[in-house]
Formats: structure tokens, sequence, C-alpha cells
């Protein structure tokens, strides 16, 4: 897999448990950049063609955006297409997209809330899913984490992700953002990982070590 330098890592959070087959709801999500442009996308509480993003070193912040503290439940479809847009700059500013399962799941979702599907399917055409990879060669998915643990990337979670729904809704939004902005970092990191070692690898279930 031959990755390029600049990277833009991409996730989303949905209102439920996600499912590639079923088109769930948008709460929050990130871009992350390999040269450190940290930006989390949500939308506002009363005026949903108002959206937000938080961004490393600006001033910019979830409870400035909204004067009472609260974010919307849901991304709006202005939050999303603004969202497709910035990421479709990037590509043409030379970054590379990059996601976990991004094509089966995040791309798809921010396309259909969009309502920009070929927009969305022309930025998965340039995806780099290295599960996607994992799946196409072997038969099954790996997880993100066991990629992190195969390449020796330390960086932690900061939450479970099953635990993203509940707790955004229940208007922990900062604990949420911090989450969705750590996995894309985790992303860029593995992405930057897979290049150095040329491969892909990863700690199997049981434990053992693997590779694609």
């Amino acid at each position: 897999m031959n990755i390029p330098e600049k990277l833009l890592g991409v996730d989303i959070e949905t209102s439920e448990q996600a499912q590639d087959d079923k088109i769930s709801p948008i709460t929050v999500a990130s871009t992350v950049t390999s040269d450190g442009e940290e930006r989390a996308w949500f939308s506002h509480p009363t005026d949903m063609s108002i959206y937000g993003m938080i961004g490393k070193g600006k001033d910019e912040n979830w409870s400035n955006f909204s004067p009472d503290g609260k974010l919307a439940p849901l991304m709006s479809k202005e939050t999303a297409c603004a969202m497709l847009n910035y990421m479709e700059e990037k590509v043409k500013q030379g970054y590379a997209l990059c996601a976990w399962n991004g094509a089966g799941f995040d791309l798809k979702m921010i396309g259909h809330l969009a309502d920009k599907l070929e927009l969305a399917g022309k930025l998965a055409l340039g995806l780099y899913d290295p599960m996607y990879q994992i799946l196409t060669q072997k038969g099954f998915p790996v997880g993100l984490k066991a990629v992190q643990q195969g390449l020796g990337i330390t960086q932690e979670k900061s939450m479970a992700g099953k635990d993203a729904p509940d707790a955004w809704a229940k208007g922990e939004f900062q604990r949420v953002i911090g989450y969705v902005i750590g996995d894309s970092q985790i992303t860029v990191k593995v992405m930057l990982g897979i290049a150095k070692a040329e491969g892909i690898s990863w700690v199997t279930q049981k434990g053992k070590p693997a590779n694609a």
C-alpha cells in the first residue's frame, strides 16, 4: 500500500450502535490531518443552518458555539454538507482521506445525511481504508485496536465506542468530541505506521501476531 505523507483521518459517531447495512443518524464527526489540524463537526441545537466545529489552536469551541452549552442531538444536513465540502477541498490540496471502514460506513452515512452521495462516492474512491484491504485479502474484518497493537501504537481510546451514543444523548459533549477526534488521530497514526512497516500487522483475539 503506497501511502501519501499528507493524510486526513475521518471518523463519525452515530446515535445508535453502528450497523453498515443501516443508515444511522450522525451525532458528531471529526477530521484530523497528519500535520495537526483537528476539527470536530456538530450542529446548533436550535438553528440547523448553523454548523459548528472546534479545532486545535482555534478560539472556537462547543461551549462558545452554544451559550447554554447544549449541542444538537443529531448532525444537520448543513453540517454534513460543510464537512464533505471541507474534505473535498483538502483532497484538492493534496491530502489523502483515510478511515477505518470508511467506505462501508463513515462516508456512506455522511453522504446520505448531506444528500450528496455522488460526492461521497467520489471521495470514497480515493479513500485509504486498511480494513477493507484486510477484508478483501483475508475474508474477515479486523478492528482498529488490533492493528494499533500490531503496530505498537499506544494511544488509548478515551471511552468505549458503544458508550458514545448514550454519552452524547446525556449531554456529555466534550467527552464524545474528545473521543471522536481521538479515533481520527489513531487512524492517521495507524496509516503512518503501516507506511513505515510497509505492511499491515495486527494482534488476533488469541493474542497472536498476524499480517496482510
